[in-house]
């Protein structure tokens, strides 16, 4: 950041032939090179003086983890099947600790379908899957 610029680009210069470097040290983030050739045939000089205390850009906390809500209006047998395979789905995705539906159903019947579902659902993950609510229209 300290290298002289031309036009109103900061361009940082290669350690070795002195052109245009688009890649720096990965261990002190100091030394600016061309191609990895050229870092590689520099390191032993660069060695000496890399510190490689780079502080991190983000100081990671903790796991990330994601919640989903799902919206479903279940009106037959095919939207209920879209629903169960959505489900299964977004279950599969790593960092997805649980899966809230809010869902209403045309008919009792379909109700009944959609919580039996939801409960095999919730019997095979160890991920919380909850539905906040349940209504017929």
């Amino acid at each position: 950041s300290t290298l002289p610029s031309v036009g109103p680009v900061l361009e940082h210069l290669c350690a070795v032939c002195a052109q245009k470097a688009a890649s720096k040290c990965g261990r002190c983030q100091k030394v600016w090179y061309c191609s990895r050739s050229h870092q590689a045939e520099h390191w032993k000089t660069h060695k000496a003086s890399c510190s490689g205390t780079v502080e991190p850009k983000v100081v990671k906390e903790a796991d990330a983890s994601l919640v989903t809500l799902v919206l479903a209006e279940i009106s037959s047998s095919k939207s209920l099947t879209n629903v169960t395979s959505t489900l299964a789905t977004v279950l599969t995705q790593e960092h997805v600790a649980g899966v809230y539906i809010s869902w209403h159903a045309d008919t009792a019947d379909l109700a009944r379908e959609v919580e039996a579902q939801l409960a095999q659902t919730r019997g095979r993950t160890s991920k919380t899957v909850m539905w906040l609510e349940s209504r017929v229209k």
